[in-house]
């Protein structure tokens, strides 16, 4: 009895994150530009936090769980970015570039080694002219750096932050980090 409750709940979390995964899958897709705001966006606030009057409004459990959400976003975000940048590259190539046409490309076969057969198709692009194809190609570069650089600013500038105040905590014998308010000890 009990070993069938844990398979039922183990199924149900996996159902949710699957389905959660395709919801958030759909939101990009339909988004993409809010998403992509969203990702520049987290790295200035893990900056942000080592401001000293952000930091003061913390506590040092505080800003591990700030970090793992902020984490757990970009990290999210950064690989929606990496496998569907024309999701992004598309509003903004419309709206910005002389003549820009986008369209899904004509599946194509691809057999491999041992024999299986896969098909293919890709996003495909144009631009009237060569500076905006350019732009465009070089935007697309920017982004694959940014799935790198992105995460890698907002961990260590939150970990700057948590870094900055376990600088103004104290270590007790036990092994613990007492903060000043704590202690009860008035700096």
């Amino acid at each position: 009895m009990a070993w069938t409750l844990v398979i039922v709940i183990f199924v149900l979390i996996f159902a949710g994150f699957f389905f959660g995964l395709m919801w958030l899958a759909d939101a990009f897709r339909a988004y993409p530009l809010h998403f992509a705001f969203l990702w520049l966006i987290i790295p200035i606030f893990a900056i942000l936090l080592n401001h000293h009057l952000i930091l003061e409004s913390f506590t040092l459990v505080g800003l591990r769980r700030i970090r793992g959400v902020l984490m757990i976003v970009v990290v999210v975000t950064s690989v929606m970015v990496f496998f569907d940048r024309g999701a992004i590259r598309n509003p903004i190539g419309k709206s910005l570039v002389q003549g820009y046409r986008h369209w899904r490309g004509e599946p194509e076969m691809m057999i491999t080694d041992e024999g299986k057969v896969w098909f293919y198709s890709e996003d495909i692009w144009t631009a009237s002219d060569q500076p905006g194809r350019w732009a465009l190609q070089l935007f697309d570069v920017t982004l694959m750096v940014g799935v790198v650089l992105v995460p890698t600013i907002t961990w260590k500038a939150s970990d700057n932050a948590i870094w900055k105040k376990k600088k103004k905590c104290q270590f007790s014998a036990d092994g613990t980090w007492i903060e000043k308010y704590e202690s009860g000890v008035q700096h």
